[in-house]
């Protein structure tokens, strides 16, 4: 299953090509289909990195941004279509250090 395609079905969510993702903060989210987004399975056979995976994330997205500041000013990126998505063309994040005057 393409966790991609059902994530980007209009049927699954208003707009659901704009990336938008303060959909999951409305109050209505829970309205939305369990299995339009399952990005690391169910069930049986779920990945069993999941837990560690979004804890890993969210330590690094904190260290990162408390760290430095990012910037990006090299026009819209737009994902392929595929098993895995993927910008269609390298990321050129700048990233400046927020105590290197300090």
């Amino acid at each position: 299953m393409s966790t991609k395609d059902s994530a980007l079905k209009e049927g699954n969510y208003d707009d659901a090509t704009k990336f938008y993702p303060d959909r999951w903060l409305k109050p209505d989210s829970k309205e939305y289909h369990a299995f339009a987004s399952i990005p690391f399975g169910f069930g049986a056979r779920k990945c069993i990195g999941q837990n560690v995976a979004e804890v890993m994330l969210a330590v690094l997205t904190i260290k990162l941004i408390g760290k430095y500041k990012m910037e990006y000013h090299y026009g819209d990126i737009v994902p392929t279509r595929g098993f895995i998505a993927k910008p269609n063309k390298p990321l050129k994040i700048r990233f400046i250090d927020r105590y290197k005057d300090i």
